[in-house]
């Protein structure tokens, strides 16, 4: 196949694909749509971004909690794959956007997806507000700043004679 040596090897890669089927059937359909739009609230909100803007939301996420983000992914169904991550565990997670996402959602070369449970939106944006001001972007290189050489590296004046 595309992504897989042989047969055994797409069996495997298929079950590291993170699914809510995993477990039975357990709905009938899945409601997709804008927050602005939605008429209920949804379980999972899916963020696409740069890596450096999926970087505040973890930060966002870290703020209060100090619990790392996860990512579970074979880069294939990884939106899908984040989705059920999130909406089984009630935990925010991250993805890299697979083929399809990109050929037939757009998805662009440079973004990246985030997906956290509805009922932490809040929490998210008052924690983006607390960490304001020294952390907005674009992130500006610091260029007043020399590498200082350390111990071994540094070069030594007997290393010149």
């Amino acid at each position: 196949g595309r992504y897989c040596k042989n047969a055994s090897v797409g069996k495997k890669f298929f079950e590291n694909t993170f699914k809510i089927g995993d477990s039975g059937r357990q709905y009938d359909a899945v409601l997709i749509g804008s927050l602005r739009r939605l008429s209920v609230e949804p379980d999972v909100v899916v963020v696409y971004g740069q890596p450096v803007q999926i970087m505040r939301l973890i930060h966002a996420h870290v703020y209060d909690t100090g619990e790392k983000i996860s990512a579970d992914t074979v880069a294939e169904a990884a939106v899908c794959s984040s989705i059920a991550w999130t909406h089984t565990y009630k935990k925010p997670a991250m993805g890299i956007p697979c083929r399809g996402d990109r050929a037939y959602g757009g998805t662009q070369p440079s973004e990246i997806v985030f997906t956290f449970p509805y009922s932490e939106l809040e929490r998210l944006v008052s924690n983006l507000e607390a960490l304001g001001g020294e952390n907005t972007l674009p992130i500006a290189p610091h260029m007043d700043w020399e590498t200082p050489n350390m111990g071994d590296y540094a070069m030594k004046k007997e290393y010149l004679l």
